[in-house]
């Protein structure tokens, strides 16, 4: 008998790093969703047993590649290989606060957006900037140089549209992301979200960020202090800012409200 077909679909990228996948889907236990859900890991960078059925006693699909390849690729297949008719982003290393799935996917359903987030907020309750405006290139100068003071142009109110979400959460239907290609397999790290959100912007799909809704994440900042990550993150942004994307985003941007 084939199995029923989830109302969502999380899907998890892991870099070596099951235990912080173990510690998200354990929060995920406290407070799960009240919609049926899968959730589907794929392991990057290490061998892993992939006969494991489940993670913090919950469910799990979990793969691993026979060699390491970029994130928006990994995204990409991920979510190719769930069945979910709505699909969700998780990054690794979150923790859930409350349940967030079962409220942003009333949010798409309903069609009050088309791709959703919840605001991330770091261990101390600091809200993070997670629904942006189109990045400039001197932003990223300045948070290099002084990224404690340094800020980009957070789209907190409501009657600013963001360009863009962080792909730390997303949570959107299958056939958008199917509408949209996905993410973009040319960013092997960072922008790769960037690049989605202003896509689907100028492809009219509408995105959105709960206030009312709390994820926790710390970011890692690797670029900051690894080579490799700082050398993806350049190569990334120079994609980025050299591409039609960003110079339609930048048009779309100045007609949009606020």
């Amino acid at each position: 008998m084939t199995a029923a077909v989830p109302a969502v679909s999380l899907a998890i990228v892991s870099h070596r790093q099951l235990p912080l996948v173990e510690r998200a889907l354990a929060s995920l236990a406290r407070t799960p969703p009240r919609l049926t859900f899968e959730i589907v890991i794929l392991e990057n960078e290490d061998a892993v047993d992939t006969t494991v059925t489940s993670i913090a006693g919950l469910p799990v699909h979990l793969q691993a590649n026979p060699a390491p390849v970029g994130l928006a690729r990994n995204l990409n297949r991920v979510i190719q290989d769930s069945r979910g008719d709505l699909v969700c982003v998780v990054n690794p290393d979150v923790v859930f606060l409350e349940d967030v799935i079962t409220p942003l996917a009333d949010v798409v359903r309903q069609g009050q957006a088309d791709i959703a987030a919840p605001t991330i907020v770091d261990s101390r309750g600091g809200v993070l900037e997670s629904a942006r405006a189109v990045p400039r290139p001197l932003e990223l100068v300045a948070r290099r140089l002084a990224p404690d003071r340094a800020a980009g142009r957070d789209r907190t109110a409501a009657d600013l549209p963001p360009a863009w979400l962080a792909g730390t959460f997303l949570i959107m239907r299958r056939a958008t992301f199917q509408a949209l290609a996905g993410f973009d397999e040319r960013y092997h790290l960072y922008f790769e979200d960037v690049d989605f959100g202003c896509r689907a912007c100028l492809a009219g799909f509408r995105l959105l960020r709960s206030p009312s809704l709390g994820l926790q994440h710390e970011a890692a900042h690797r670029s900051r202090s690894h080579p490799r990550y700082f050398a993806w993150h350049v190569a990334s942004a120079l994609r980025f800012f050299t591409s039609p994307t960003y110079r339609a985003a930048r048009r779309w941007e100045k007609r949009a409200p606020g």
